[in-house]
């Protein structure tokens, strides 16, 4: 297999010879519906999480999530399906987002789905990949404290569509290593906090005279 550096992508670097690039837009479209007449429940782009139920977001993190008023018509914010992404107003950290929700979203979001056959997984990992946020920062604009990418320009960013079998390989062997990385990732921070726990008890019992020092 022959590694070369595609002209249409050269943020991405080297790539094998024969997987084919595309323009966003041919790849994915802009959904601009309102309402869902599937589930009208409200969710939110989170970085960690994917776009997830508000309530969910709650449950996940403890945190008080900016809420929307009892009385605010869901059927007006944006139209979000099963299968869709969602650019949010943080997308100059990474901010596109993979939603297994049926729901919407606030207008400020984009949200764009497939009219091409993919492996969304595949594209999810690639969406997260430092080089393609890098290139997304490209097209940045000024948004209050942040930055904000427009479909627009993401739909004429040349982006690679390997062979659909492929795409698929390469999805199942990330859920395959990133699951073991969160694991290890698991494992080590229960040790930390088992460490840090020792450590207060060390110094509790000294400063308090329980334990002397050995002369």
């Amino acid at each position: 297999m022959a590694l070369t550096v595609n002209p249409l992508a050269e943020w991405l670097g080297e790539v094998p010879d024969y997987w084919e690039f595309y323009k966003g837009k041919y790849i994915f479209t802009q959904r601009n519906e309102k309402g869902n007449n599937i589930e009208l429940q409200l969710l939110s782009p989170t970085q960690h999480f994917g776009v997830i139920p508000q309530a969910l977001l709650e449950e996940l993190t403890s945190a008080n999530v900016v809420k929307v008023k009892d009385d605010t018509d869901l059927s007006a914010f944006k139209t979000i399906h099963k299968g869709d992404f969602c650019i949010s107003l943080r997308s100059f950290q990474g901010g596109f987002e993979y939603s297994k929700y049926e729901g919407v979203v606030s207008p400020a979001y984009q949200v764009f789905y497939p009219v091409r056959q993919i492996c969304d997984r595949f594209y999810k990992y690639l969406f997260k990949d430092k080089c393609f946020i890098s290139e997304m920062n490209s097209h940045t604009m000024s948004l209050r404290d942040g930055k904000n990418i427009a479909f627009e320009d993401f739909g004429n960013t040349y982006i690679p569509y390997p062979p659909l079998d492929e795409q698929e390989s390469i999805a199942d062997f990330l859920d395959g290593r990133c699951s073991k990385i969160a694991e290890l990732s698991s494992s080590l921070q229960r040790q930390l906090e088992a460490l840090e726990k020792y450590r207060q008890s060390i110094v509790f019992e000294y400063v308090t005279g329980k334990k002397g020092i050995e002369q």
